[in-house]
């Protein structure tokens, strides 16, 4: 009906769910090998779906 593969809707629920992700972390959770994520998230942002940040700190800010 949408014509979206299951990976991608693993990636987009992730993200619906948990608003920020890593890579690591949707491909470790859902037992995706490394080469699917970086396909899916490769043809997603090619297809402006989503946007890679490189800015985000993961590991909080020091006070």
């Amino acid at each position: 009906m949408y014509n979206i593969s299951y990976n991608e809707m693993l990636v987009l629920y992730t993200l619906c769910e948990f608003d920020f992700c890593t890579q690591k972390q949707i491909y470790d959770s859902y037992m995706l090998t490394r080469q699917a994520m970086s396909y899916t998230n490769s043809f997603m942002r090619a297809n402006e779906i989503f946007e890679l940040s490189l800015n985000y700190n993961i590991r909080g800010t020091d006070s």
